[in-house]
Order: structure tokens, then C-alpha cells, then sequence
């Protein structure tokens, strides 16, 4: 083996233990202020929505709340160690039981963060379903569905001004998710969102089951 060859491995064998040994300053992701005002609510919150299929009312509600963060990385590896905020709400009653808000990377860019709100749907004839909205620089609406096939989700349309069931609301986020699942039906799942305020309007349909739900009365509790 020649010297060449010999100091070109050594050289290697360095690089990797210097990179190894590199301390790198953990990276922290917390959820932007102003999302915080469209998704973050506190105990004595709650909403009370119109089922306009039924004409019943039901009511959702803020039962407490946990603020924390989860890490990844590090633990004596080469990759950084992050941070990432998490602030869950625990609801109760029939329409979600939770509602979780969480400060991540960016997958597509990796120098900013963004949050995502995540509400798992607890309505009849729906299983396995969720819905995350994210909101930084551009909402997007994400949608969660096991033997999803094929799917069309993102922001439907901006309204300056919506009324829903008398009361008017300002700069709503109509965002709409159809997809097709494995068997071959169609589904939809289309939330209206008001900061501040949260969901003021529900719809989920699939085959044989079409639902809506609008806000009635709501206290929001920030």
C-alpha cells in the first residue's frame, strides 16, 4: 500500500472522528405567536355547533391543556438535537376529543419552522380520520386516512366576510380535502376556520353519510 493511500485513509479517519466529536447547539421550534391565536385555546373555551343534517346541537369543550416538547436527534450523534413545542388541548364531547398544535421543521425547507394543528374526528361512520391545518408563511390543509388512494386537499378559498347561523366572521380559511379510498369511495372532508375562533364550520361526507356541522354559540377562552 502506498503512502499516498495511507494518509488518504488516515485523513478519512480523522474527518469522522472530528465530525463525530463536533458539538452541535441543539435547534428550538416553537409555535409561532400568531398560529397560536388561530388554534391555541385554553379550559372554559368551547363550542357549541349545529348539526344541520339532525337539527341537534353538541357541544366540544376545552377540558385542559399540556405544554411541552418532544426531541429528536442528538443523544451523542452527529445529528443535531431538536426541540419541538407541542401544546395539546383535551376536549371533550362528540365532535373532537383533542386538538394538539405543533412547531416542526419544514420538510421542503429545511432553514424555517412551521406549526400544524391536528384534530382527530370522532363522527360516526368515519374512522381512522384526522385533519392537520398548517399555517406560517402559506395554510395547507393535511389530511390523514388509512388505504387512502387518491386525494385533492389545500385551501379552497379565502372569504373576507362569512355568516354563519346570524353571527358574521372575518377572513375565513375554507380548506377542503376529497379523496378517493381503497375500495373506491368518495370522501370529503371541508373545515372553515376563523381566528381567534377556531372551526366555525364542518363538513364531512362520504358514501351514504352527509354531515354538517356550523357554530351556534362558542366562548374562546386564549
Amino acid at each position: 500500500m502506498s503512502a499516498k493511500i495511507i494518509f488518504f485513509l488516515l485523513l478519512l479517519t480523522f474527518l469522522y472522528v472530528f465530525e463525530s466529536c463536533t458539538k452541535h447547539e441543539p435547534e428550538y421550534y416553537t409555535i409561532p405567536e400568531d398560529f397560536r391565536q388561530w388554534v391555541v385555546y385554553q379550559p372554559g373555551t368551547y363550542w357549541i355547533y349545529l348539526n344541520e343534517k339532525t337539527g341537534i346541537q353538541d357541544c366540544t369543550y376545552v377540558t385542559s391543556v399540556y405544554t411541552g416538547q418532544y426531541v429528536k436527534g442528538g443523544n451523542g450523534s452527529s445529528d443535531t438535537e431538536r426541540h419541538f413545542e407541542v401544546i395539546t388541548s383535551s376536549c371533550s364531547g362528540p365532535l373532537f376529543k383533542s386538538m394538539t398544535s405543533t412547531a416542526e421543521m419544514e420538510r421542503s425547507i429545511v432553514t424555517s419552522d412551521r406549526a400544524t394543528f391536528s384534530v382527530p374526528l370522532t363522527s360516526p361512520g368515519m374512522e381512522d380520520i384526522s385533519f392537520s391545518y398548517g399555517l406560517l408563511l402559506h395554510p395547507q390543509f393535511i389530511e390523514y386516512r388509512r388505504y387512502e388512494s387518491m386525494s385533492n386537499y389545500g385551501v379552497k378559498q379565502v372569504y373576507p366576510q362569512e355568516s354563519i347561523n346570524g353571527k358574521y366572521f372575518t377572513n375565513v380559511y375554507d380548506l377542503r380535502h376529497e379523496w378517493i379510498d381503497y375500495i373506491g369511495d368518495s370522501l370529503v372532508t371541508e373545515a372553515h376556520f376563523a381566528k381567534n375562533t377556531g372551526i366555525i364550520k364542518l363538513r364531512i361526507y362520504k358514501e351514504q353519510f352527509d354531515t354538517t356541522w356550523s357554530l351556534v354559540r362558542y366562548k374562546i377562552v386564549q
